[in-house]
């Protein structure tokens, strides 16, 4: 199996790289718990040999940063605590840090992490290119399509949505078999236009492109599929372009569980979340008010934001609508408990600390954030935007800020069995569910 791209979860073109078999590098004093990990992968379909020596692609098991050399594939560590720190020491490995589990979940969390490190080879080769700007909506499917034998990948990532190397994308679409465009832009332009006979077009498109103007100028006939992420969504994109149904297909998000299920620290219940604040749509004055009911019962409520600066934005900022309703905002949240912390990878981390997640914004094509929040046993409160009740369950759904802080306050008496049923309602967003539904899709 070979991709083009220079380590994994890195999206980029012009390096080979063949990843070996499995090599678990521990520290001496280690040794024992690696080898007991080891074997119970190994049981699981993922043959693993523990050993000093440490190659790329190797795996670590590790307690501290101090331990793991080079950027590993994936690094496996005995408890959330270890995971933390080498997290915050190694932002470049979120996302492959993993605790292994207790005896009960053991054979499950084996075979997950079997099937995702080593998935079954396709039945015939293809050559897989991935066209697009802002990789990060595919970067697990990448991945996937890297592990898996039979499948040789190129990225070929823009580095802003209407410019690119011209002669880079030309030839990504020339020695492809398949070809993915992310995002609805020139780049599904140019590829549906330079498509040739026997080769396959998947389009993903997201809510911002039907705001622009270049899904008119994709030759449709040239695409095999379209992909949206809703019932809702896919009404809409066939309403606004015209384009014939049965070229228009339907695959959610993708939830990452195995990272996402995470202990929650002990203030979690009271924390009302909001991950992405920018731009206004996103309503973070409707999260303030809900804080503020919620204080009227218990006064150990906050907020805790995760999301980029709206002054980061100069389409945000510039905009005298936008600029003006956050600068209310941050006038009215000066006096409350309210965290504002920067976007980055770090979700699966952020989650430990939060009891609700809100989705309080005007409208959403999907709105990742419940159902991540789900994953690690959060309680969604998800507001009625447009197409929010084919996502998710109606009992998740409020439609005025009272509604929100009383579900909220409901679920403090069993957050148990809330975590459960966030968990149980996941189940169709789970990665490996999203991943076969994408398997299917490029290569039938």
């Amino acid at each position: 199996m070979n991709i083009v791209g220079p380590a994994p979860g890195v999206c980029q073109h012009d390096a080979v790289r063949a990843i070996p078999p499995i090599t678990l590098r521990a520290p001496r004093r280690r040794r024992r718990e690696a080898g007991a990990v080891a074997e119970l992968l190994t049981a699981a379909g993922l043959p693993i040999h523990v050993a000093r020596r440490h190659r790329l692609g190797d795996w670590a098991y590790a307690s501290n940063p101090g331990d793991i050399a080079g950027a590993p594939e994936a690094v496996l560590c005995a408890g959330e605590g270890e995971r933390e720190v080498i997290e915050q020491a190694r932002p470049d490995l979120i996302g492959r840090v993993w605790t292994t589990p207790d005896q009960d979940d053991a054979a499950l969390w084996a075979r997950r992490m079997a099937g995702r490190y080593r998935p079954p080879a396709l039945s015939v080769p293809r050559r897989v290119s991935v066209i697009g700007y802002n990789l990060k909506f595919v970067r697990l499917i990448c991945e996937h399509l890297a592990r898996t034998p039979g499948a040789e990948v190129r990225i070929d990532e823009w580095p802003k949505f209407e410019v690119h190397d011209a002669a880079a994308t030309a030839a990504a679409i020339e020695w492809a078999e398949v070809v993915v465009a992310e995002w609805c832009g020139p780049n599904a332009v140019l590829a549906s236009r330079a498509k040739r006979p026997g080769q396959r077009l998947v389009v993903r498109l997201h809510r911002f492109e039907l705001e622009r103007e270049h899904w008119r100028n994709v030759d449709i006939d040239a695409v095999d599929a379209v992909v949206t992420v809703g019932d809702h969504y896919r009404s809409q994109v066939l309403e606004h372009t015209g384009w014939p149904a049965d070229k228009v297909v339907v695959i959610p998000n993708y939830v990452d569980a195995l990272q996402l299920d995470r202990p929650k620290r002990p203030d979690a219940p009271h924390a009302i979340g909001l991950l992405g604040a920018v731009p206004w749509r996103k309503r973070p004055d409707r999260a303030l008010d809900v804080l503020a009911e919620l204080r009227r019962h218990d006064p150990r409520y906050r907020l805790l934001i995760k999301s980029e600066r709206p002054e980061a934005h100069r389409w945000i900022w510039e905009d005298p609508a936008h600029r003006a309703a956050f600068e209310a905002f941050f006038r009215d949240s000066a006096s409350e408990p309210l965290v504002w912390q920067a976007a980055g990878p770090d979700v699966a981390g952020w989650f430990r600390s939060v009891g609700t997640i809100l989705s309080v914004s005007e409208d959403e094509s999907f709105h990742l954030a419940p159902a991540e929040g789900m994953a690690s046993g959060t309680l969604p409160v998800v507001w009625n935007w447009p197409g929010s009740d084919g996502i998710y369950a109606e009992r998740w759904i409020v439609s005025s800020i009272a509604e929100a802080a009383a579900a909220v306050l409901a679920a403090q008496s069993d957050r148990p069995g809330v975590a459960a049923a966030a968990r149980r309602d996941i189940e169709p967003y789970r990665l490996e569910v999203v991943l076969a539904a994408w398997m299917q899709t490029l290569f039938g």
